[in-house]
């Protein structure tokens, strides 16, 4: 992007009550206002960030297991639940640290795919779907998006089969190790923990298997779905910038169902301690290097008599990036090397005579080094 995104499709009743637009920050207003951070100083943000919270702040002293014991379990819709302590959404913030190529799962469509895909029908321009090289089996397969009118912006992301059975189940995704690990394993396994006993109250429902815990090569890795129900509330953040461009909700011949907002990401400037938004869609440019807090929130759902829980991807705050060297992009960057004197007198040999010294014969006088060289 060239210019900041201005975020206008709002529908006439935001238009009338809502302020007035944001103006998001592009990724490279936001590289130069990040702050680059040492691994002691990644590690004290997360010690003081990572924990359960409401929206009135983390909830201090005391352990996931003890937290779990007053919370309650909330009906939210279609057959999902959250929970709540003292009557506000329990919220999950933990610092991440992403490092897989796959990490974001951003694109205006996120993983959504539709059967034909596979056979090259009914393809969306700008969009290519292929098997992911080096696999044995065509189970895993790579989506790309590109940006209309700028080839040089694409979304890279892997897909399953599911993937394409189930386009109304698409999600927005985004991964990292958690930075606080034992942390992070003490609180899923408490949650874990906490819907196994709710799963229990409920009649012929029982539990399912957590995939998604520290033994998922993706732990943690906070989600939402693209699409919701008409009938169901949305998810809180923005609308995307990006309204259906790539013509996917006629795909799914579902007249039910709506696109979702995105979720807000904010840019914290360290030195004016501002929050700055930019668009959850170009969070990938900003690279595999960032440090976000995100906050999220546990989500029960039944299906098939049984009850699954996840993590629902609420916000997210870019709060840095890491401190390595292979990760370091300045503007210039270049070794000093020992400069080669090069010879310009009318002479066939180029090479410089060895008995001579760099800085001329030995008879005659000293020479002047080409500029931008140094004599030895």
């Amino acid at each position: 992007m060239t210019a900041n995104r201005v975020v206008t499709n709002l529908s006439a009743t935001q238009a009338s009550s809502d302020p007035a637009p944001e103006v998001l920050l592009t990724p490279a207003e936001a590289k130069k206002i990040l702050r680059t951070l040492s691994p002691d100083k990644i590690d004290a943000i997360a010690r003081a960030s990572t924990g359960f919270a409401t929206k009135d702040g983390l909830i201090t002293d005391q352990t996931p297991a003890s937290i779990m014991s007053k919370t309650n379990v909330v009906f939210a819709a279609n057959k999902s639940w959250s929970l709540a302590i003292d009557g506000k959404p329990l919220e999950y913030i933990v610092t991440l640290s992403p490092r897989s190529t796959w990490a974001f799962n951003n694109g205006p469509g996120g993983n959504f795919a539709v059967i034909g895909w596979k056979a090259g029908d009914r393809l969306v321009k700008a969009i290519k779907v292929e098997p992911r090289p080096g696999q044995t089996s065509d189970s895993v397969w790579v989506k790309t998006t590109r940006k209309k009118k700028d080839i040089t912006c694409e979304w890279r992301v892997q897909i399953f089969d599911s993937s394409f059975l189930y386009p109304r189940l698409a999600e927005y995704a985004i991964s990292g190790r958690p930075v606080s690990w034992d942390t992070a394993v003490d609180v899923h396994t408490a949650l874990d923990k906490r819907f196994e006993m709710f799963a229990s109250t409920l009649e012929d429902v029982v539990k399912k298997k957590n995939t998604s815990g520290p033994s998922s090569s993706m732990f943690l890795a906070p989600r939402r779905p693209i699409f919701v129900p008409n009938a169901t509330t949305m998810d809180e953040g923005r609308f995307s910038e990006y309204d259906d461009i790539y013509g996917l909700l006629p795909l799914i011949s579902n007249p039910d169902i709506r696109f979702n907002r995105v979720p807000e990401v904010l840019v914290f400037n360290s030195t004016t301690k501002e929050y700055l938004p930019m668009s959850f869609h170009l969070l990938h440019r900003l690279g595999t290097g960032v440090v976000l807090n995100a906050t999220i929130a546990p989500m029960a759902y039944e299906h098939g008599r049984k009850l699954g829980w996840e993590y629902r991807l609420i916000n997210i705050t870019v709060v840095g990036h890491r401190e390595d060297d292979a990760l370091s992009s300045p503007s210039k960057y270049v070794v000093k090397r020992k400069a080669i004197m090069i010879d310009l007198d009318d002479s066939l040999d180029e090479r410089p005579d060895p008995k001579k010294t760099a800085g001329g014969s030995k008879a005659g006088g000293d020479k002047t080094a080409p500029e931008g060289s140094s004599k030895v």
